[in-house]
C-alpha cells in the first residue's frame, strides 16, 4: 500500500535479533513502524514473518532467480507510491522461483522482467515500429534502446538493434501476455538464452 519503504531497525544486529527472520531477504513480513512523511527512513517497531520464502529455497539456481526478482524491484522502483499490481507480480515471481521446474526458471524470470517493465510504463512494443508506428520489419529487428521492434526504415537510421529468431519473438510475446504464475509451465522455453540477453539490454 505504501510502495518501497526504508526502515531503521534498532537491535536487528543483536543475536538473537528481536525481529527473527522477518528482515531476512526473501521473507514476506508484516511491519509496524513509525512513519514520518518528511523523512526517507522510518523507525521499525515490530516485524512478524508471514512467509519465510528463503527457507523453502534449497537450490542455488532457485535462490539466484528469486534474488534477481528482488534486485530488479530495488533498482527500478522509487518512492512511496501504492502499487498493488507490482507487489502481486513480485509474489508470483517468488512463488515461481520456489515451485516451478528448474528448466522453467528462465521463463519465470523473463515473464517477471517483461511484465514489471510494463507495469512501470515501459512495455516493449511488438505490434508496430517502436519509433514511428509503421509495420515492423519481417527480419524481427528489436531495439533495446527504443523498447520494441523496428520497421526497415528506422532500423537503417537507428542501428543498435538485435535480430530475433522467430522462436524468441514468439516466446517474447507469450511471456508478455500470460500471468507470471503460468510461465512455470513453459519447461521447454525456446531460445531462453537469446531472450535473456535481449531483455537485459532492454532493462
Amino acid at each position: 500500500d505504501l510502495g518501497l519503504l526504508k526502515f531503521v531497525a534498532k537491535g536487528a544486529r543483536r543475536t538473537p535479533s528481536r525481529f527473527g527472520f522477518a528482515l531476512e531477504p526473501l521473507s514476506r513480513s508484516r511491519f509496524t513502524f513509525y512513519r514520518k512523511p518528511d523523512r526517507d527512513l522510518h523507525l521499525l517497531s515490530q516485524a512478524e514473518v508471514i512467509d519465510a520464502i528463503g527457507s523453502h529455497v534449497g537450490d542455488l539456481t532457485r535462490l539466484a532467480h528469486a534474488q534477481a526478482a528482488l534486485e530488479l524491484v530495488d533498482r527500478l522502483v522509487w518512492g512511496e507510491e501504492q502499487h498493488g499490481e507490482l507487489y502481486d507480480l513480485l509474489l508470483g515471481a517468488l512463488d515461481g522461483a520456489v515451485h516451478a521446474p528448474l528448466p522453467a526458471l528462465p521463463a519465470v524470470t523473463l515473464a517477471f522482467q517483461l511484465q514489471l517493465a510494463s507495469e512501470l510504463g515501459y512495455r516493449p512494443r511488438l505490434d508496430a515500429c517502436a519509433v514511428d508506428g509503421r509495420p515492423v520489419s519481417q527480419r524481427r529487428l528489436f531495439s533495446p534502446l527504443r523498447g520494441g521492434l523496428l520497421c526497415d526504415g528506422c532500423a537503417v537510421r537507428e542501428g543498435g538493434h538485435v535480430l530475433l529468431s522467430a522462436e524468441a519473438l514468439a516466446s517474447f510475446a507469450l511471456l508478455l501476455q500470460r500471468p507470471v504464475g503460468e510461465a512455470g509451465e513453459y519447461v521447454e522455453l525456446k531460445r531462453s538464452g537469446e531472450l535473456l540477453r535481449v531483455v537485459e539490454d532492454f532493462l
